[in-house]
């Protein structure tokens, strides 16, 4: 195999889990906030302020009773991106899916 061809044919199997990924994924930019995002995005005051960051590693959020820094620290840049956009969190979800 020429080293040309070889080239793309470690591009092309690159690409295409992420292309086939990405398809999967993108029916859900048009989706609401479902289920238990009502309580961990829409209600959840403490990713309301870029501030409330060194929190989300301290205390766990209590209404839900759970200790999810990192998960939370993903949903207060999407808020701080997108405010209650669900299809901004549901981008950057396909985002981190894809990485």
């Amino acid at each position: 195999m020429d080293p040309e061809h070889r080239g793309r044919t470690r591009l092309t199997d690159a690409l295409f889990p992420l292309i086939i990924g990405a398809l999967l994924y993108s029916g859900t930019l048009w989706a609401p906030f479902l289920y238990d995002d009502q309580l961990y995005v829409v209600d959840n005051p403490q990713i309301r302020e870029v501030t409330n960051a060194p929190l989300l590693w301290i205390n766990p959020y209590h209404e839900a009773g759970l200790y999810r820094p990192v998960t939370s620290t993903s949903y207060l840049i999407d808020y701080f991106l997108y405010k209650l956009d669900p299809r901004g969190f549901h981008a950057s979800n396909i985002l981190l899916y894809l990485a």
